[in-house]
């Protein structure tokens, strides 16, 4: 098992969701909150800030660091992901 993957499994005492779990749910209700509220933007544009925290708590499970990087070309390819996750 990877290192980190079974610091993540140990981190949560008995009774609590782990934290992999506790994040996608925060993830799934900041989605939702922002659709369904009244005064709507780019629908893409409301995945941003719920992706990045998903993917810092995800990482703080694991014991690591990600930095999200926003539009990022890449070299010597067409088109440009949303994020370079690092």
């Amino acid at each position: 098992m990877e290192p980190a993957l079974a610091r993540a499994r140990q981190a949560h005492p008995g009774g609590r969701s782990p934290p992999i779990q506790d994040a996608l749910r925060e993830f799934a209700e900041a989605v939702t909150a922002k659709s369904s509220a009244l005064a709507r933007g780019g629908a893409e544009d409301q995945l941003r800030g719920p992706f990045e925290h998903l993917m810092q708590s995800v990482a703080a499970a694991w014991g690591e660091r990600v930095v999200c990087t926003g539009e990022a070309p890449l070299p010597d390819r067409l088109g440009r992901p949303d994020y370079a996750v690092h």
